[in-house]
């Protein structure tokens, strides 16, 4: 990810880091084939349907976005400032159906909860008949993304922060949690597809013995299938490594710097390699710093 997030023209010295680590590592326990299988299921479920209906949570109370029109009269009688969500198909149909597309006017009824409908982006449009596997595709099987748009209903598009072989990822905000993620959405081809089961393996791995940061692993939050894309949610870090040498004029930093930054890399490499897990790809832009929503210099490796 090489976004950054804050717009000093200086770089200070980190705080310290602990670097006591534990003597003796676990193994990881074995992996429970409920993961797998569930995201098999999704796969499975995916085919048939083109989407993945959302998880069923409870209702709650948050900011209307301002920007939303109702189609119906009725509808505009009620606070502009508040909302109940999620919304029902029902619902959505009842008062945007018309600033909703005609593919999304059938999509959504295969949904049970619909956080964000995107109604203001500059929408696909797709006629349900027309439909195809490949319709939100581009030639390389990379996902057609809108800006402000949504994903999965939920997750709006705010601006696109990488990009490699696997296919995208975007800076989204998640308007169920009112929180920033990193949204890897990976190519429409099988054999991706497979790929990214075997990465969901070994980041559910990560994420259950790293619960504490201790190992300084990025952590997946969920996964998901949207429109024949497989996704992966991801707390969102800070600037990357080749961005911060960037913005010092790739002058170099202090040993100090470059201790703890070390260090931290170190332990997460420690932790793959009892566990036989071969990063692969490690590289400036791949380390990132949990900077500066934490007040630590721990950096993180993205997988």
């Amino acid at each position: 990810m090489t976004q950054v997030f804050r717009k000093n023209t200086s770089v200070t010295s980190l705080p310290f880091v602990d670097t006591k680590g534990k003597k003796n590592m676990v193994s990881f326990p074995h992996i429970s084939k409920k993961v797998l299988l569930k995201s098999s299921l999704l796969y499975q479920e995916n085919q048939a349907h083109n989407q993945m209906p959302a998880s069923e949570l409870k209702a709650s109370e948050i900011p209307f976005h301002p920007s939303i029109k109702t189609q119906d009269p009725k509808a505009q009688e009620m606070s502009p400032k508040k909302h109940k969500v999620p919304l029902t198909a029902a619902e959505a149909l009842k008062l945007f159906k018309n600033q909703l597309s005609p593919y999304e006017q059938s999509e959504i009824l295969g949904y049970t909860e619909l956080w964000f409908l995107g109604l203001e982006a500059k929408k696909l449009d797709l006629a349900p008949e027309k439909f195809s596997k490949t319709s939100f595709d581009d030639e390389q099987g990379s996902y057609l993304k809108v800006l402000h748009d949504h994903i999965a209903y939920r997750y709006e598009v705010l601006e696109m922060i990488g990009k490699g072989s696997f296919g995208q990822v975007a800076k989204c905000l998640d308007h169920k949690n009112n929180e920033l993620v990193a949204l890897k959405i990976i190519r429409n081809k099988k054999r991706f597809h497979q790929q990214a089961l075997v990465e969901l393996k070994i980041l559910e791995a990560l994420r259950k013995k790293d619960k504490d940061n201790t190992y300084n692993v990025v952590h997946m939050k969920d996964f998901f299938y949207f429109r024949n894309h497989f996704c992966i949610t991801f707390e969102l870090l800070g600037i990357n490594l080749y961005e911060l040498m960037k913005k010092n004029n790739f002058q170099g930093f202090s040993l100090s710097i470059v201790r703890r930054f070390t260090l931290s890399v170190l332990k997460c490499l420690q932790m793959l390699s009892v566990e036989k897990i071969i990063h692969c790809d490690l590289k400036p832009v791949s380390t990132t710093s949990i900077l500066p929503w934490k007040h630590s210099g721990n950096t993180h490796s993205i997988p």
